[in-house]
């Protein structure tokens, strides 16, 4: 029989250590956790819900984020089990057993890596299906430089602490993303706290694009690989109204050329297969290149799977 508890923030270090045993033996060449990043999961990766932690005695079994948005009513479940836990429909079950005591009403979104074979049977037999595919793709790094801009661009180095600054990083990714899958406009207040709260914030690492002073496009690079000497790219994007210009070239060789500079050897991102802006394409003209996959899931009517 196992027990549980709430996760605390002193349990991140042991979160990330499992979170990976699970992951890298699922996919060696999975993105692993650091620690930021486990506690991102413990505190509740949008809305604060702290993760559930599952031991077979002193010994920790499984881990449960819910993480839930309550301006999409979703959640985003993530699951880490151990491998010598083979029961994985236990952990799949008690997800969507938490999920309809404390969110009721809300749609049902779990990641799970591709290869993550005994994960997907548990979700595919309760009547989940992919519905999305992303890709981590990575390249290396060496003598990478700042782009060259048209005239009347430049670059602006967002400083955290600048409401200016922050007002036209929020107002161009609202922009740049209204059609991306899965997107709903967030108010300032609201998205700069879930900017500004994420552990892996690269604070000098965030570049918006002018054109004439205005917000045209920006590129957000985050430290959550940063254990593995590698840069992460967690956001890119260009106001629909310059999109189609090679703008967003121009964005990730910025990000590379900052990523070099702070010592990292490569450099990844995530990309959504789907996204018909042809991020894909730009990623791999610039040498960037797949290593593992996530699927996105979901079900009609989630709550009634349990």
């Amino acid at each position: 029989m196992l027990t549980s508890r709430i996760a605390l923030a002193s349990d991140a270090s042991a979160l990330a250590e499992f979170a990976n045993l699970h992951q890298l033996t699922v996919d060696p060449h999975a993105k692993s956790m650091n620690i930021q990043s486990a506690g991102n999961l413990v505190l509740g990766r949008i809305d604060p819900f702290g993760a559930t932690l599952y031991f077979d005695q002193n010994q920790l079994m499984g881990v449960i984020g819910l993480n839930p948005d309550a301006i999409k009513a979703l959640l985003s479940p993530e699951i880490y089990a151990h491998p010598k836990f083979l029961n994985q429909s236990f952990f799949v079950e008690e997800a969507l057993r938490l999920s309809a005591i404390d969110f009721p009403g809300y749609e049902i979104q779990p990641t799970a890596n591709s290869l993550d074979r005994a994960m997907l049977a548990a979700y595919f037999q309760l009547g989940f299906a992919e519905i999305r595919r992303y890709s981590i793709m990575r390249r290396s790094l060496s003598d990478t430089r700042v782009p060259k801009l048209p005239q009347g661009f430049s670059f602006l180095q967002v400083d955290m602490g600048n409401q200016e600054h922050l007002g036209h990083w929020h107002k161009t990714q609202q922009d740049a993303f209204q059609h991306h899958f899965g997107f709903k406009a967030r108010a300032f207040d609201s998205w700069s706290i879930q900017m500004l709260g994420d552990q892996n914030l690269d604070r000098q690492g965030t570049f918006i694009l002018l054109e004439n002073d205005e917000p045209v496009g920006f590129v957000q690079c985050t430290n959550e690989c940063a254990h593995q000497l590698s840069g992460f790219v967690a956001y890119l994007g260009v106001a629909q109204s310059h999109q189609g210009k090679g703008l967003g070239r121009a964005l990730l060789e910025k990000a590379m050329h900052h990523c070099e500079t702070k010592g990292f050897s490569s450099l990844e991102l995530t990309v959504d297969i789907g996204n018909e802006s042809g991020a894909l394409k730009l990623y791999e003209n610039l040498g960037l290149t797949a290593q593992s996959s996530w699927l996105l899931l979901s079900v009609a009517n989630s709550q009634t799977a349990i």
